[in-house]
């Protein structure tokens, strides 16, 4: 995050005004909420630009490149790998690869995710210095955005402070570990304060101002005295650009920034520029690919950008002359996918490469006594950037949907079992599909999406994606908001007529209601077919529509299935339950008469998945007996048990007979350098020193 990017900063905000803002008290638990979404996030930073770009156009035909590369002679330019999460698991408690790398390229800026503070990780000994602001972890707040003064000295930090209910910028000494408020900004208003750059004198801070979710708005981007003082409004960005990458020239006089633009129905971004002086702002770097800020080489008038424009993602330069491009951009080096530039320290640009991927594999299930069998197939296709359990299988058990995050709006991926293709839907709602349904003669989803971006304001709807043509109808907004679980599930009912959803309110008291309701798709009446004070975490409907099974929680670590007749015909049944040893509901074999579900044995003794607990299959009988049939193949991963209860990704297919999991393959983080751009350009005499 050197020259004042902001690559940390991947979750995404929401609004904010400069200036002094009267202070409101907002409820703990929201922002509570706000930081446990934070986690999960920085893991989503990496899969969402793990590639540098977001480079989710498949089968896109190749342009031609622009230009040679720079120098015949390229070897000046070398890489070397400084960390990798291998065997450590360092990198989801610091997030070491989406920190801000300081001046001298010792060290990364970064929070302690077990504390909320910030800190700085050594990249020699592996010691992490932590800025002691919490007493009691997570206490008063957290850190989330981190940017180092050009001599090292200072950090400009977005704190997010819990007790007052406020948003800060805050300035670390690095020496003495001591910290200042420079600017602070009701969370009614304003969702954070995020620093994206220092002046090159060190005595001001550029930020990002992003609204709440109530205000929504533009983003404003300030420049705020390091010392104190009224920020100066320097230019409004539309949020829908989400400018979370920002670079400062050298002479303090631009600032750049990643533009997400919408075109054709596809998401791309290109490359703006703010004259800070004027606040003007146009694009220097506009084309059909997408281009994705690196930064400007410290010292020279070349800025760097990745961009798939040749086909594949690659390092780009583009030479730039009083805020404007003197030519057209130029290869510098191939090879920049699944890489995500951090910024520059001790003269080398830092960038964090994804290794591994997140993949579907399948087993195949005897569908009359539920037991698994043979081995799990190879690891199909890649799926990292699939939301986490939302795999869905099409009523002949062929095809497997997956939404997918694009950037900016989503896609909707399809993989065949028999031929092994791919086929890629972009969906122009510009949302996010987040749960997945498939029609019952298999020529449409149903997809449960919210509003692009995460946590976008605006509620989820439903609709439908037609497979033959591609369009998609909107059908109804989702009542929100739901609180906790996995929010988004949702069932279709055989005839295609109704959707079986969940929904959640809060009552006078306090307490919280859950209720399965059955909605009419023609004329959108609702019938409630279950309340209860509980938690409802996960629910399946027989293969012929006339049976919903639902688990239910009363304290966290106790589940208790129970079914129900469709038709109304009959109470509610309670089928069993499991106090300490939660299970979770994969689905119904045929018939009717049994379902499938799956807990964790043994606890977790180490940092890798090989170290923790397997997922046994069960057996259970309407009857409320339990019978182990199997172990699961694939490992389940840290955070499968959570909210109290085990949440399996595995999914049953409509005809009982093969489990679908969704699962990481050796996947990991690492920190590389890139020497040399400096000569690289002396030679090219493109860059001025």
């Amino acid at each position: 995050m050197a020259a004042g990017s902001a690559t940390g900063a991947s979750h995404m905000h929401e609004t904010g005004t400069p200036g002094n803002l009267p202070a409101v008290n907002s409820d703990r638990k929201r922002w509570s909420m706000r930081a446990i979404r934070l986690l999960p996030l920085l893991a989503m930073v990496s899969l969402l630009g793990c590639d540098g770009t977001g480079d989710f156009l498949r089968g896109r035909a190749p342009a031609a490149a622009y230009a040679a590369p720079l120098a015949a002679d390229t070897t000046v330019v070398t890489t070397r790998r400084v960390w990798s999460s291998a065997g450590s698991n360092s990198d989801s408690i610091m997030s070491i690869t989406s920190g801000a790398i300081m001046p001298n390229g010792a060290g990364m800026v970064s929070t302690d995710w077990l504390t909320g503070d910030p800190g700085v990780f050594d990249l020699t000994s592996k010691d992490f210095r932590r800025f002691r602001f919490n007493d009691v972890p997570w206490d008063t707040g957290f850190a989330n955005v981190w940017v180092p003064s050009p001599d090292g000295s200072q950090i400009a930090v977005d704190w997010s402070n819990y007790v007052e209910s406020l948003v800060e910028l805050r300035i670390i000494d690095v020496a003495t570990g001591t910290s200042r408020t420079v600017m602070t900004a009701d969370t009614a208003i304003a969702n954070a304060i995020m620093p994206v750059a220092w002046t090159p004198s060190g005595d001001g801070v550029f930020a990002l101002l992003w609204p709440s979710h109530s205000v929504g708005g533009d983003v404003e981007v300030v420049l705020i005295p390091a010392a104190g003082g009224t920020p100066r409004p320097v230019h409004t960005i539309p949020s829908s650009a989400r400018p979370y990458r920002m670079s400062l020239s050298s002479d303090g006089r631009w600032l750049l920034y990643s533009h997400r633009v919408l075109r054709d129905q596809q998401s791309r971004s290109d490359i703006y520029i703010i004259d800070v002086h004027s606040g003007g702002a146009r694009p220097l770097v506009e084309h059909p690919a997408t281009d994705q800020l690196v930064g400007w080489l410290p010292g020279t008038d070349v800025v760097l950008f990745s961009s798939d424009r040749s086909g594949a993602t690659d390092l780009w330069s583009v030479l730039v002359i009083n805020g404007r491009a003197s030519a057209e951009p130029r290869l510098v080096r191939s090879g920049f996918f699944r890489s995500e530039a951090i910024g520059f320290g001790d003269g080398a640009l830092f960038y964090s490469v994804q290794t591994g991927s997140n993949g579907l594999a399948v087993v195949n299930v005897d569908p009359q006594r539920g037991v698994p069998h043979g081995p799990a197939s190879p690891t199909m296709t890649d799926l990292r950037s699939a939301f986490y359990r939302t795999l869905a299988w099409s009523p002949d058990g062929k095809t497997l949907a997956a939404p997918m995050r694009g950037l900016g709006s989503g896609t909707m991926t399809l993989y065949s079992m028999d031929t092994g293709e791919t086929r890629e839907f972009w969906l122009n709602e510009d949302v996010y599909p987040t749960a997945t349904a498939w029609a019952a003669d298999g020529k449409a989803l149903f997809l449960r999406a919210g509003a692009a971006g995460w946590n976008a304001a605006g509620p989820h709807h439903f609709l439908r994606l037609d497979l033959v043509t591609g369009a998609i109808t909107r059908l109804f907004a989702a009542v929100e908001p739901e609180e906790s679980g996995p929010h988004w599930r949702f069932l279709v009912t055989p005839d295609d007529r109704s959707i079986v959803l969940r929904q959640q309110r809060t009552l006078d008291d306090g307490r919280t209601e859950m209720t399965l309701v059955l909605r009419s798709l023609s004329d959108g009446s609702e019938r409630e077919l279950h309340r209860t004070s509980g938690y409802i975490p996960e629910f399946s409907l027989s293969a012929d529509g006339t049976q919903l099974a639902f688990m239910q929680q009363v304290w966290e670590r106790s589940d208790s299935l129970f079914v129900l007749r469709m038709d109304g015909s009959l109470p509610v049944r309670y089928v069993a339950s499991w106090d300490y040893d939660t299970v979770s509901l994969l689905g119904w074999l045929p018939g009717g008469n049994a379902l499938l579900g799956a807990r964790l044995t043994g606890p977790y003794s180490g940092s890798r998945a090989e170290d923790g607990p397997r997922e046994e299959i069960l057996r259970i009988e309407l009857d409320g007996s339990a019978t182990v049939v199997g172990t699961s193949p694939f490992r389940p991963g840290r955070g499968a048990r959570v909210q109290g209860y085990h949440r399996s990704r595995l999914v049953l297919s409509p005809a009982g007979n093969r489990l679908a999991h969704q699962h990481a393959v050796d996947v990991g983080q690492e920190l590389w350098r890139m020497d040399g751009l400096h000569a690289l350009f002396a030679r090219d005499a493109t860059g001025r020193r």
